[in-house]
């Protein structure tokens, strides 16, 4: 997965502020003029007043004026992006996970590019205080052969070769730390704060106190990032916590990185992971899946109609085929969502998982466990849903747009301590 979201904790904070008056500089007039700019150190901001398909493109470069990977985000609708050598070799063909906001008044956006993790190589690209990318390189990301021969490199120059979208850039380094929250008063770190960004800090509790939680954290941007939490500093006579329990803010759901849905289908494996569908299906239109066993043989298949009375069936099953679904859906289907879209779940459903459970936009709509009972009439279906799932094709389709396959379970989630 792209993008990678953390639980947040407030313990510590820079007092330095951004400068209101950002020293902006036009973009040179050749995009392959080479800038430098050392991503350890310091992010980039760009300006744009970006209109209707044009590309906003950045490459990075090490210090040999070797390709180091680069971003491209496309002003489309839906907007998409790519990492160039990692996600595609040139070109964005994803779906930005989250909306960009709103330009401001004078109809700029500002976006800003800045390394996401000490002594990584991936980046955080955020647009008027919302985060849109949190990317880290690696082989089950990367579908580019080569991608580790360029995002591996130190990024310490870039350039605008093919970009279409920036006006205005600007460096700015990185804040330094500057002290602890009050709430932890009394805790020490050593090195002292203030320190630079990248250094790591261990934080003690104050005499005749034991710290029952975190101690050791490093500076990013400003803010003190804790690697297990934040210090609890509990009273060794007492056992009463002397610092209060630190309040929690959960980040936003991780953003699910939609695709084009695939001319010839796609793998799917329904034992660890679902099936996302996104589609603006209208009155009329008709939802289609094929499912295929490892041997290319008829898995089963699945369709919905909308029509003023959705029906849906079950080949094989419900029906012999769903060419014209027959089976009313026993819930209404959810509304679009504010840009028309409605987005549809298929997992694994029953005992045997090899029935299926569909919702849409939330909502559970249809729980199908195929046995004899529910395939009355046709005796043969056996021979078809029984059978493992590891493809499922679009042939007959003619409404989805784009598709997604997410784990069932729930990664581990870091924990950072963000500024007050």
């Amino acid at each position: 997965m792209i993008s990678i979201f953390v639980l947040l904790l407030n313990i510590g904070f820079s007092t330095g502020k951004e400068t209101d008056r950002i020293d902006w500089k036009k973009k040179p007039t050749f995009g392959s003029t080479s800038l430098e700019l050392d991503l350890t150190k310091s992010k980039l901001l760009l300006k744009t007043k970006a209109e209707w398909r044009s590309d906003l493109v950045v490459n990075f470069k090490d210090s040999r004026a070797g390709d180091a990977g680069g971003i491209q985000i496309e002003f489309s609708n839906p907007p998409k992006y790519g990492f160039i050598d990692c996600t595609s070799s040139s070109f964005a063909d994803k779906i930005l996970p989250v909306p960009l906001p709103k330009p401001d008044k004078s109809g700029y956006r500002v976006l800003v590019i800045e390394q996401n993790r000490i002594g990584g190589q991936g980046l955080k690209i955020s647009s008027n205080g919302t985060t849109l990318l949190d990317f880290n390189p690696q082989k089950d990301v990367c579908s580019y052969r080569r991608w580790d021969s360029y995002w591996t490199k130190k990024k310490i120059k870039f350039d605008f070769w093919s970009d279409r979208a920036v006006s205005y850039y600007s460096i700015i380094p990185y804040k330094n730390c500057e002290k602890l929250n009050r709430t932890l008063a009394g805790v020490t770190t050593k090195p002292e704060l203030p320190v630079r960004h990248g250094v790591s800090v261990t934080m003690k509790c104050p005499k005749r106190t034991v710290n029952r939680g975190g101690e050791t954290g490093v500076c990013m941007d400003g803010v003190v990032v804790a690697s297990s939490g934040s210090p609890v500093c509990v009273s060794e006579t007492t056992g009463q916590v002397t610092t209060p329990a630190q309040s929690v803010t959960k980040s936003p759901a991780k953003p699910i990185d939609w695709t084009k849905k695939p001319y010839r289908g796609m793998k799917i494996d329904f034992s660890t992971t679902k099936l996302l569908l996104k589609t603006k299906a209208k009155t009329g239109d008709s939802l289609r899946l094929n499912f295929e066993d490892s041997r290319g043989l008829d898995a089963g298949e699945f369709g919905l109609d909308f029509s003023s009375s959705p029906k849906y069936d079950f080949s094989k099953c419900t029906e012999l085929s769903v060419s014209r679904a027959s089976s009313p859906l026993k819930k209404d289907l959810p509304k679009p969502d504010e840009g028309g879209y409605r987005v549809f779940e298929v997992m694994k459903y029953g005992k045997s998982g090899k029935g299926l459970k569909i919702s849409c936009n939330g909502v559970e709509l249809i729980t199908f466990e195929p046995s004899d009972d529910v395939c009355k009439g046709w005796s043969f279906w056996k021979s078809t849903w029984e059978k493992e799932k590891v493809r499922v094709n679009f042939t007959f389709d003619d409404v989805i747009q784009y598709v997604a396959t997410v784990p069932y379970y729930k990664e581990k989630k870091d924990r950072y301590i963000t500024s007050a």
